[in-house]
């Protein structure tokens, strides 16, 4: 399933000749994809095989962070793979700097890459204190950013973007996110979409994000910033 294969190996990877020790042949494929075969389709997109829907859900996904952060820190590369074969050979190794993202074959939609280029904007804005954050956190606000519609409503219908009720999204606060998310489970992502929906809703959006960096940096605890107290159900647009 999708969501298991972007979670488990769609991951972000450093492009440039540094770093190469940690799964040497996709680095190196990333730091030259038009040596193994992928094809410049312009404006940072590379895919295996030319095909407007990938460059069509790269702008979207773009458009997608932009439109929650008002800006974007960071400027992946997108790789889309049509094959599983070239996904594998890329998918390989985690690096911090000089983003990359790949996506599988089934991947080529805004929604998709929207989720893998919000982790990317999210990791670069959090730096060092991310180790204080959670993955259910980072996963919630990149379902929220890409507007991914399967697991949050959508923008157009209601501030509060929850697709079930509140308090059923709690318990995965203290789920193991490495377990719950694993075989490709659908709802860790909608609980999680749900709290970091009606938390942003409460707190600014990007500037409660910001915010919530800052007093990370400056010493406070996650738990201290993230309230689950219910909040009002926020009223219809």
């Amino acid at each position: 399933m999708l969501v298991r294969r972007l979670l488990a190996a769609a991951v972000v990877l450093l492009i440039g000749v540094t770093g190469l020790t940690v799964a040497a042949p996709a680095v190196t494929a990333l730091a030259c994809p038009g040596c193994y075969g992928l094809r410049d389709l312009g404006d940072g997109v590379w895919a295996e095989r030319d095909d407007p829907r990938y460059e069509i859900a790269a702008r979207g996904a773009r458009g997608r962070v932009e439109f929650f952060w008002g800006e974007r820190t960071t400027d992946p590369r997108v790789v889309f793979c049509a094959s599983d074969t070239c996904y594998r050979r890329l998918s390989g190794g985690f690096q911090r700097r000089g983003w990359t993202v790949v996506l599988p074959p089934e991947g080529a939609t805004e929604a998709a890459a929207g989720r893998e280029l919000a982790l990317a904007e999210f990791h670069d804005r959090a730096g060092p204190v991310e180790r204080k954050i959670p993955l259910w956190f980072a996963e919630g606000l990149a379902v929220l950013v890409a507007a991914d519609d399967r697991y949050v409503t959508p923008p157009a219908r209601r501030i509060d973007r929850c697709r079930i009720p509140y308090e059923q999204a709690l318990p995965v606060v203290t789920a193991d996110w490495a377990v719950a998310a694993s075989d490709g489970k659908d709802w860790p992502f909608t609980q999680a979409g749900c709290l970091v929906s009606r938390w942003s809703y409460s707190h600014g959006g990007a500037m409660g994000v910001n915010n919530m960096i800052s007093r990370l940096e400056n010493g406070a605890e996650f738990d201290a910033v993230f309230r689950t107290d219910p909040l009002p159900t926020p009223a219809l647009d």
